[in-house]
């Protein structure tokens, strides 16, 4: 749906520039051409246009819309009910709004950035709403490019999506291993069954899988008296990549983090400017006075 809004602004952009860069002569032959050009774009775009599932006559971005937490709990609940009367139809543009890296809005004076930011909240909710009866279709695209959006859906169907998805931490394929580690949106209590397990690949042998092991932990952010001291020791890691993750992960942490201070405190002389600089940040998140003594500029 999203990619087709993006598909058909581009084609009438190539449209317009076409007609403009012609400017035909009354006399012209190029004029019917050009002409006809210009038809066969507004049939492709009207052929083409994004045809939203739609439920007692309303689109499901319009359904979306009412989910927002602070709007009346009617119009939400209402939602919830249109979307399990949607099921498994509502998986596949759920997913490219999480899959979208920009949003075309139809809304004047609303910039794409927040409205993909929005939009792409409210699909997390509306999985909540559809529950475990799209977990068969996820399950279908839990590979390649869709991995991360079909993780951040599945993390919120509890518990068993989140089932589905310790499985994946621990699957052959390095790839899907990292995919699964970024997509992974469950906070608090909610994220706990996922912490043994991105512990352990804390110490994989793929550098990324460590380091986005490292960066999954941190927007957990439970269990510091476990969590903390295997992130301690991922600050010796020999890839940048992880050291810089896993420093930005103990500041999540904030002061129950405490343990980490002088590890960090020697990570900020890293011969990596950007892993010196994270680690400075997580000082000032965890102790701000060991910050000012460390001396570093960010």
């Amino acid at each position: 749906m999203i990619e087709h809004l993006l598909r058909h602004a581009q084609l009438y952009e190539s449209c317009r520039k076409q007609v403009t860069m012609n400017k035909p002569h009354p006399n012209n032959w190029k004029t019917p051409t050009i002409l006809l050009g210009i038809c066969i774009c507004a049939i492709g775009l009207y052929v083409q246009r994004p045809r939203e599932h739609e439920y007692q006559g309303k689109r499901l971005t319009e359904w979306l819309d009412d989910l927002d937490s602070t709007g009346p709990k009617e119009a939400a609940d209402r939602a919830k009910e249109a979307l399990r009367q949607m099921g498994t139809n509502a998986v596949p543009p759920l997913l490219e709004i999480l899959t979208a890296t920009s949003y075309v809005s139809q809304r004047e004076g609303t910039g794409q950035a927040s409205q993909t930011e929005q939009y792409q909240h409210l699909a997390l909710r509306a999985f909540q709403a559809l529950g475990p009866v799209a977990i068969p279709v996820l399950t279908n695209f839990l590979k390649g490019e869709t991995a991360t959006p079909t993780a951040r859906a599945l993390s919120q169907i509890r518990p068993e999506g989140s089932r589905l998805l310790i499985q994946a931490l621990t699957n052959s394929d390095p790839v899907l291993r990292q995919k699964i580690e970024l997509g992974i949106e469950s906070k608090g209590p909610d994220g706990l069954p996922f912490v043994p397990h991105l512990i352990t690949n804390l110490k994989d042998k793929d550098d990324l899988v460590r380091a986005y092991a490292a960066r999954a932990l941190g927007k957990i952010g439970v269990e510091p008296e476990v969590v903390v001291p295997a992130l301690i020791q991922s600050l010796q890691d020999a890839h940048a990549e992880v050291r810089l993750l896993t420093a930005q992960a103990l500041g999540e942490f904030g002061p129950q983090a405490q343990g980490a201070i002088l590890p960090l405190l020697e990570t900020t002389k890293d011969k990596q400017g950007a892993v010196s600089r994270s680690a400075y940040t997580a000082l000032k998140q965890i102790a701000p006075d060991a910050a000012a003594k460390a001396g570093v500029k960010p």
